[in-house]
């Protein structure tokens, strides 16, 4: 759907299938990228908060894994909405610090998980 970079041109709430938010792991210079899922979002929940917050840009990749089926806002009209109504602007605003605190929670949850096993590994 999108990768880690592009700009931020929708935000997305998935309504039927599923979605794999992923990002890069570079282990080293010799080494190709390993891809590393973030968080598998599935009906109900939203993704790309980077539309709606500077710089516009979204922080990681997107890809469909099953059939899926979206609502998607564009990006330029959700933030016009966001100056021109300060009520329904608080709740989007409230609704996507949420999203990105759940992100967060997740990403801390792999990162550990990498550094044990890396420990484990090493011995």
């Amino acid at each position: 759907m999108y990768q880690k970079g592009d700009e931020a041109k929708s935000l997305y709430i998935v309504t039927e299938g599923k979605v794999v938010l992923f990002m890069e792991n570079y282990m080293g210079p010799h080494k190709p990228p390993m891809q590393v899922t973030v968080d598998m979002i599935t009906k109900g929940e939203a993704m790309g908060w980077s539309a709606v917050m500077e710089p516009y840009i979204y922080t990681l990749g997107a890809l469909c894994i099953d059939d899926s089926r979206l609502i998607v806002f564009d990006a330029a009209l959700l933030r016009k909405i966001i100056d021109e109504d300060c009520a329904v602007g608080l709740k989007i605003m409230q609704a996507t610090a949420k999203l990105i605190a759940q992100r967060l929670t997740h990403t801390r949850i792999i990162l550990v998980g990498e550094r044990g096993l890396s420990v484990l590994t090493e011995y």
